[in-house]
């Protein structure tokens, strides 16, 4: 049940879930209805499925279909060269070609893959994300969730999720949108072109990039530079006329 869907959905319950935490929150209509933020600093399921079913009878949610979207450190996200194989198979043909790149035993993990549309010089790369999960780790939290009497439609992963989050002409346009999130210590690069994810990267973050006369701030710039080169040399796309910060989502041009 491991899905990573690209396509558009009507969906108006989400709940974003980590080890630590959840957030959860209901739309309609483009309005947000409610939102529910949880957090702890040590893993804790028990108190997390506590909160969440506190949350679900709060805003009568009993039985409501929930896509479920899953925090970075739950799963690995590779970027991998595709086989020649139709894509509702990508999955099954790249299992067996994940040994020794993931952290994961193969005889428990649960995979699924979509498809970068073909790039590069003649558009002759052929790439493909492989979105990887510890298949005990991923049943145990449909069971949780699942115990709070939420209906799960749908199991997708931060990065497509963070796409929706677009404003919709930039997902129209014909140049990509560069997307940094930062998390923690952590400072996330994702190249987006017509609602597909292209690229991404992970950076460590220093508190000081704030700073701008700071080291740290400087280096941030060198990055976004660094990641608009990598979209032009090596991806063969326009360059990036947008630049979005997220989680306050400041638009840089």
């Amino acid at each position: 049940m491991f899905g990573v869907g690209k396509g558009k959905s009507s969906q108006l319950l989400s709940c974003w879930i980590s080890d630590y935490g959840y957030s959860l929150v209901g739309i309609k209509e483009k309005r947000v209805l409610f939102y529910e933020e949880r957090h702890s600093t040590e893993p804790s399921p028990m108190l997390i499925a506590k909160y969440l079913a506190e949350d679900v009878n709060k805003y009568h949610l009993v039985g409501c279909p929930c896509q479920v979207i899953l925090s970075h450190e739950l799963y690995q996200l590779l970027l991998v060269d595709a086989p020649d194989v139709p894509e509702q198979e990508l999955f099954k043909a790249l299992r067996w070609q994940l040994k020794g790149l993931v952290d994961y035993p193969l005889n428990n993990i649960t995979v699924d893959a979509f498809m970068v549309p073909s790039h590069g010089a003649g558009e002759r790369r052929k790439k493909a994300f492989a979105a990887v999960i510890l298949q005990s780790d991923l049943i145990n939290k449909i069971s949780m969730i699942r115990s709070c009497l939420l209906n799960i439609n749908a199991i997708s992963i931060s990065e497509l999720a963070l796409s929706k989050l677009l404003p919709p002409e930039s997902t129209s346009l014909a140049f990509p949108s560069l997307v940094i999130s930062y998390e923690e210590e952590l400072c996330r690069h994702h190249v987006y072109y017509k609602e597909n994810l292209y690229f991404f990267r992970t950076l460590p973050m220093n508190k000081a990039v704030i700073q701008s006369n700071s080291t740290a701030y400087q280096n941030m710039l060198l990055e976004i530079q660094r990641s608009i080169d990598y979209c032009l040399m090596e991806l063969k796309l326009p360059e990036p006329k947008q630049i979005f910060f997220s989680p306050s989502f400041y638009q840089a041009s």
